[in-house]
């Protein structure tokens, strides 16, 4: 369990969306998601937090996190309201 006793947050492989931009280093990634190079880091260790996936997919590649991710993204735990 997480801290707190909350559920753990669910994550996706950096690796799919890394391969978008091969020749791009974490510095560039970084620059292109609107993030720092250190969460790059983290992401490619720990993998991309579900709501963070769906952030990038959506508003800085225009794509449904489907169409990164396939099958993994339907696989997840649905979000309850």
């Amino acid at each position: 369990m997480a801290r707190g006793g909350s559920k753990p947050v669910e994550r996706l492989p950096f690796a799919p969306i890394a391969q978008l931009y091969p020749d791009q280093s974490f510095r560039g990634l970084a620059d292109l998601f609107g993030v720092t190079w250190t969460a790059i880091r983290a992401w490619s260790e720990r993998g991309v937090p579900v709501n963070r996936a769906d952030h990038l997919a959506v508003t800085r590649l225009g794509l449904h996190p489907a169409s990164v991710w396939g099958d993994a993204w339907w696989a997840l735990t649905p979000i309850e309201d």
